[in-house]
Order: C-alpha cells, then sequence, then structure tokens
C-alpha cells in the first residue's frame, strides 16, 4: 500500500511525454478492455522507474537544503576567495617592481590559485622581457647603423703633423 500512495504522489511528478507514453501504451492494450474503466486509474512502475523517481526527488530535496546551508560557506569561501587574491596582487606587484616592470602587468595575471599564479607571473614575465629584448636590440641596431665619422681618416693616414710632432720622442 505505500508503493501505491508514492506512486500516486508521483504521478503528477512525471513530465509530460513519459505520461502520453504510459497513456498510449495503456490505450493499445485496454483497446479490448471495456470504456466504463476509470481513466484515474493507479498506474504501475517497475522497480527502476520507482528508484529514477525517489533518485530524483531526493536530490531536488537535498538541492533545496543545499540553497538553505550553503549561503554561509558560500560567503566564508568568497572572502577566502578575495584575501588570497589580494595576497597574491601584492606579491606580484613586488616580484614586478624587482624585476623593474611596471605593475600595471598584474591585471594580466591569474590570481586564482598558486599554481595558476606562478604560471601566469612566468608567462607574462618571459612576454615582457622577450618585448624589452627584441627592443633593446632594435635600438643598438639603429644606433650601430649610424654614419661613419666625417674626418676619420686623418689620423689612419698620419696626414696631420701636428699630433705626430707632439707624440715624438724629444731629442
Amino acid at each position: 500500500m505505500p508503493q501505491e500512495e508514492m506512486v500516486e504522489g508521483i504521478q503528477n511528478e512525471q513530465n509530460p511525454e513519459e505520461v502520453e507514453a504510459v497513456t498510449t501504451e495503456q490505450q493499445t492494450e485496454g483497446a479490448e478492455k471495456s470504456e466504463e474503466e476509470d481513466p484515474k486509474k493507479v498506474k504501475k512502475f517497475s522497480e527502476e522507474d520507482l528508484e529514477r523517481i525517489v533518485k530524483r526527488r531526493l536530490a531536488q530535496q537535498h538541492k533545496k537544503f543545499e540553497k538553505i546551508l550553503n549561503p554561509v560557506e558560500t560567503e566564508l569561501d568568497r572572502r577566502e576567495r578575495e584575501v588570497t587574491q589580494r595576497e597574491f596582487r601584492a606579491e606580484g606587484r613586488e616580484r614586478l617592481l624587482k624585476e623593474g616592470l611596471p605593475t600595471e602587468l598584474i591585471a594580466l595575471m591569474n590570481l586564482s590559485n598558486k599554481d595558476e599564479f606562478e604560471e601566469s607571473y612566468t608567462h607574462v614575465l618571459n612576454v615582457f622581457k622577450k618585448v624589452l629584448d627584441d627592443k633593446e636590440y632594435e635600438i643598438k641596431k639603429a644606433f650601430l647603423k649610424g654614419k661613419p665619422p666625417i674626418h676619420g681618416d686623418k689620423f689612419k693616414t698620419g696626414n696631420n703633423d701636428n699630433l705626430k710632432s707632439a707624440f715624438a720622442p724629444k731629442e
């Protein structure tokens, strides 16, 4: 008897597709039966169907109680996450300053946990250093590419007699 009461309570929770499927099966099987039978007759479910429905109901109740209990935990988790992010942000700024890099690069880093912070810090550091090295190379190349001195050949050919006489051995 308790299963029948449970079945009656569960009937209303079935989705429309299942209800239609059950009613069409009953219509095909019950075509030979008389039309005088009550259409509100209790449906029978297999054990698997009953277990599935009960599990779904328990899951719904579990979610309902989690919503009641979890706000306190969620608030605590949120605060802990914010504190962790502040710590990583401060540590990242210090490390960037030690490297001589702009602290605005902290916005490019993942501050969610220690491993991801370290990975993103290393990646940002490597990329930024590579960009700086490339730029430094271009600047040096442009500087060294300059024109040779205009009067640089006087010293090589010995055309400057005053310089020779200044350093000549005195007799």
